[in-house]
C-alpha cells in the first residue's frame, strides 16, 4: 500500500505485517478509492485514500503532472503531531486520477516524507525526475531507498539524517545532487555515484561515519565544502577533471591514509584535509596554485610532503601540529611562509629554505622543539616577523646552520635567540647581515666572514658571549649600533679592516676581553664605540682622517698605550680625551691637524 494514516499513537507502526498502523507494501501499486482537495497558496492539494485506508497527498503542478507532498499541506501543521505521517513500506504510484483527470507523479515535494520516523522503505516510480529539498530528511528508520532510473535531481538535504540507510545507488541520469543531500546518514556504508556528476555538493556526505570507501566519478570538477567531513574513508582518488577541493572537504576523516591527486587540480581550500590523523603522505601535482589556511593541520601521522612547483606560499596554519613531519623542503618557488604554518610540528628536525623565500611569519615555526638543522638558501629574504626578543626560529634548538652559495643577505631578526647555534660559516656570496640577525645566540664560537660582506646591522651579534674567534671581512664598510655589544668571550686582538667607513654607537661595547684594537682607515667612530672594553690595553690608531664626536676610548679604563700610526694626518676633536695611557707617535711629522681637546686629561 501507499500513503499515510492517522493513528491514535503516532509511535505505533502496526504489526509485523505492516497492518494496522502503516502501509502494507506489495509489488503492485496501490489502488485509490476516494479523493478530496483543498486550496493551498494557489495550488490544489489532493488527498487520495487507498483500499487499506492509508492516504497520500499530492500537489497538482500542471494539467497533467503532480508531486507528492506532506499531509501538512492538506490539513495544516497541527496534524503532523497527531500521527498523519507516512509509515512502513511506501510505494509511490506513477499517477493518480482525480475528477476523471490522470496526473503523472514527477516529483517528491519539499519535506514530503520529512521526519517520517516510521518509514521503513520507499520505492519511486520511473515518472519521478526530482526529489526535492528535505523530501526524506529525518526518516531515521528507513533502511532501503529504491530510486528510479529516470531520476535527474536530488535537492538539498533530501535524505539527510536517514540514519538507518546502508547502501544507495544513484541512477546515471542524475546530474544535480544538492547540498547535504546525504549528511548524517550514519549507517551509510556504500554509495554509487552517477557517471555524469560534475560536482560533489557541499556537505554531501557530512558525518556519514560508516562510509569507508568512495569512487568519485571522472566527470567531477569540484568537491564541495565539508562534503566528506567525518566519514571513515581510508583512501581517495581525486579525478583528473577536478580543479578545486573546497574548504573542509575531507576534514576529520581520521581513517584516511592515502590521497591521489588528479593532474589538473589547481586549488585546495582551507582545512580541506585538517585532522586526517592517519594520512601518511601528500604529493601535490604541479598544477596546484593554492593551498588554503590550515589545509593539512593536525594530520598527526603525516611524514612526507611534496609541494607543487607552482605554489608561491605556505598559508596560515597549513601544517599546524603535524607532529610526525620530520623534514620539509620549501622549494625555490615558495616566497612566503605565513603565520603558524608549522606551529608545533614537534618532530620537524630538518628544514630547507628555498632561494626565493621573501617572508617568514613570526610564529611560523613556533613549538618546533626538535628543529636542529636548517639549510638556508634564500638569496635576499626581506621580511622576518619579529618582536623585540623573538623571531620565527626563536623556539627552535638549531645547532646546524648551512647557508647556500647564492645567499646575498641575511635578513634582520632571522636567528634572534637561537641559542643552539655553535658555528656559523657564511657563503662567499654574502653581502649584508641584518639587524639582530644573530642577537642573543650565546653559543656561537667562531665567526668567519667572507670578504664579500660590506655591512653588519644593528645588534647583529649582540650578546653572543660565546664568540672566541672572529675574522671580519676585508670589504666591510659599516658596523652597526651595538653590533658586537657584550661579546665578552672574544679575546685578544681586534683588527678593524681598512675598508670600514663607520663604527656605530657601542659597536664593540662591553667586549671586556679585547686587549688590542687596530684601526687602519679613515672612518667615523660614533659614541661609546668601545665603551666597557675594560680589558683593552693597546690601541693602534693609523687612520688618516677619522671623525668622532666623543672620546674613542671612552670607558676603556685599562688603556695603557695609544700608538699613533704614520698614516695619521688629522686627529679629531676629543679623540683621546681623558686617555690615561701613554701616547706614542710613529711619525709625528705627518700630522697636520690636531683637534680640540684631543689629548686633554
Amino acid at each position: 500500500m501507499a500513503g499515510c494514516k492517522k493513528t491514535d499513537d503516532p509511535n505505533n507502526n502496526g504489526d509485523n505485517n505492516g497492518n494496522g498502523g502503516g502501509n502494507n507494501s506489495g509489488n503492485e501499486e496501490p489502488t485509490s478509492i476516494s479523493s478530496n482537495e483543498v486550496n493551498n497558496n494557489g495550488y490544489t492539494i489532493v488527498e487520495v485514500e487507498y483500499e487499506d485506508e492509508s492516504k497520500m497527498y499530492f500537489r497538482i503542478l500542471t494539467p497533467t503532472t503532480a508531486e507528492v507532498v506532506n499531509c501538512e499541506q492538506f490539513y495544516g501543521a497541527d496534524h503532523i503531531s497527531e500521527g498523519y505521517i507516512y509509515r512502513n513500506d511506501v510505494i509511490v504510484p506513477e499517477s493518480f486520477t482525480y475528477l476523471e483527470h490522470e496526473y503523472e507523479i514527477i516529483a517528491i515535494g519539499e519535506k514530503a516524507f520529512y521526519r517520517c520516523s516510521g518509514l521503513a522503505s520507499v520505492s519511486l516510480p520511473n515518472t519521478v525526475i526530482e526529489s526535492e529539498q528535505q523530501s526524506f530528511s529525518g526518516c531515521s528508520e528507513m533502511e532501503n531507498i529504491y530510486l528510479n532510473t529516470n531520476l535527474q535531481k536530488i535537492g538539498d538535504a533530501a535524505f539527510s539524517d536517514c540514519s538507518s540507510v546502508s547502501r544507495i545507488v544513484l541512477p546515471n541520469r542524475i546530474s544535480d545532487v544538492g547540498n547535504n543531500a546525504f549528511s548524517n546518514c550514519s549507517h551509510l556504508e556504500s554509495i554509487v555515484l552517477p557517471n555524469q556528476l560534475t560536482m560533489i555538493s557541499d556537505g554531501l556526505f557530512y558525518c556519514c561515519s560508516s562510509l569507508s570507501s568512495i569512487s568519485i566519478p571522472n566527470s567531477v570538477q569540484s568537491i564541495g565544502q565539508c562534503s566528506f567531513e567525518r566519514t571513515s574513508i581510508t583512501s581517495v582518488i581525486i579525478p583528473n577533471e577536478t580543479t578545486v577541493i573546497k574548504s573542509g572537504a575531507f576534514c576529520e576523516c581520521d581513517r584516511l591514509e592515502t590521497i591521489t591527486f588528479g593532474s589538473n587540480l589547481e586549488r585546495i581550500e582551507g582545512r580541506a584535509f585538517s585532522s586526517c590523523s592517519s594520512l601518511l603522505s601528500v604529493e601535490l601535482p604541479d598544477n596546484v596554485l593554492y593551498v588554503g589556511d590550515y589545509c593539512f593541520s593536525v594530520c598527526t601521522s603525516l611524514r612526507t610532503v611534496r609541494l607543487s612547483a607552482n605554489m608561491t606560499a605556505i598559508n596560515k596554519g597549513a601544517f599546524v601540529s603535524c607532529s610526525s613531519l620530520s623534514e620539509f623542503d620549501t622549494d625555490d618557488n615558495i616566497t612566503t611562509i605565513e603565520e603558524k604554518a608549522f606551529y608545533h610540528c614537534e618532530s620537524l628536525a630538518a628544514l630547507t629554505i628555498g632561494k626565493n623565500m621573501n617572508s617568514i611569519a613570526i610564529d611560523a615555526f613556533e613549538g618546533c622543539v626538535n628543529l636542529e638543522v636548517i639549510y638556508y638558501n634564500a638569496i635576499n629574504c626581506e621580511n622576518i616577523g619579529h618582536t623585540s626578543m623573538k623571531s620565527c626560529f626563536s623556539d627552535c634548538p638549531i645547532s646546524n646552520l648551512v647557508f647556500g652559495e647564492s645567499v646575498v643577505s641575511i635578513p634582520s631578526y632571522l636567528f634572534t635567540n637561537c641559542n643552539g647555534i655553535f658555528d656559523v660559516y657564511f657563503p662567499n656570496s654574502l653581502v649584508s647581515i641584518g639587524d639582530y640577525a644573530f642577537n642573543n645566540c650565546h653559543r656561537i664560537r667562531e665567526l668567519h666572514m667572507p670578504n664579500s660582506v660590506v655591512s653588519i646591522g644593528n645588534q647583529a651579534f649582540c650578546n653572543c658571549q660565546g664568540i672566541r674567534e672572529m675574522h671580519l671581512s676585508n670589504s666591510l664598510f659599516h658596523i652597526g649600533n651595538s653590533a658586537f655589544l657584550n661579546c665578552y668571550g672574544f679575546e685578544g686582538v681586534l683588527d678593524i679592516p681598512s675598508s670600514v667607513n663607520e663604527i656605530c654607537t657601542k659597536a664593540f661595547g662591553g667586549c671586556e676581553n679585547i686587549t688590542h684594537v687596530s684601526i687602519n682607515s679613515s672612518l667615523s667612530i660614533c659614541d661609546e664605540a668601545f665603551s666597557g672594553c675594560s680589558g683593552l690595553t693597546t690601541l693602534y690608531y693609523n687612520s688618516p682622517h677619522s671623525t668622532t664626536d666623543t672620546p674613542i676610548l671612552q670607558g676603556c679604563s685599562a688603556i695603557m698605550e695609544v700608538i699613533i700610526g704614520e698614516s695619521v694626518e688629522v686627529i679629531p676633536d676629543n679623540a683621546f680625551k681623558e686617555c690615561s695611557g701613554s701616547i706614542v707617535f710613529e711619525n709625528a711629522a705627518n700630522i697636520r691637524e690636531i683637534g680640540l681637546n684631543s689629548f686633554t686629561s
